[in-house]
């Protein structure tokens, strides 16, 4: 629940931060869930 109060509101500040477009905007809200998807497997697995 956190993790999408934080993504919903932080990606449109760190575009205009940066100076970037639309196009940045779509990149951030991509890359997130992927990163998210690929690392919770590999650091979530107890050992």
């Amino acid at each position: 629940m956190l993790d999408g109060t934080v993504v919903g509101t932080a990606p449109p500040r760190t575009v205009e931060q940066i100076g970037g477009g639309g196009s940045w905007y779509v990149w951030l809200v991509t890359a997130y869930p992927l990163t998210s998807s690929v690392s919770v497997p590999v650091h979530g697995t107890p050992r």
